[in-house]
């Protein structure tokens, strides 16, 4: 997820003439956690990323979150990952 915000930071000019939740029905689709919607965003979001040099030195590392969210798999926010990454609370 880190080098995710890495290339999208570092390529934000790029990536700013089309942000998902810009579109008011995907902004929609995520408070109504219409999930198909959403992917169809993430995965138009994927593409526009997949064009900028960042993606293509950090593909390995962006790829399995895509892969995973493109089955469907959901994180809770609300995780505190500080003990799985070993800092101290």
């Amino acid at each position: 997820m880190l080098a995710l915000a890495k290339v999208a930071a570092e390529h934000a000019r790029e990536l700013s003439a089309h942000l998902p939740l810009d579109d008011d029905a995907l902004r929609d689709a995520f408070y109504e956690d219409n999930r198909p919607l959403l992917q169809q965003g993430v995965f138009t979001f994927r593409e526009r990323l997949s064009r900028t040099a960042g993606y293509h030195k950090y593909k390995a590392l962006i790829d399995p979150l895509f892969a995973a969210i493109g089955r469907g798999h959901t994180w809770n926010e609300m995780t505190d990952i500080r003990e799985r990454w070993g800092i101290e609370k």
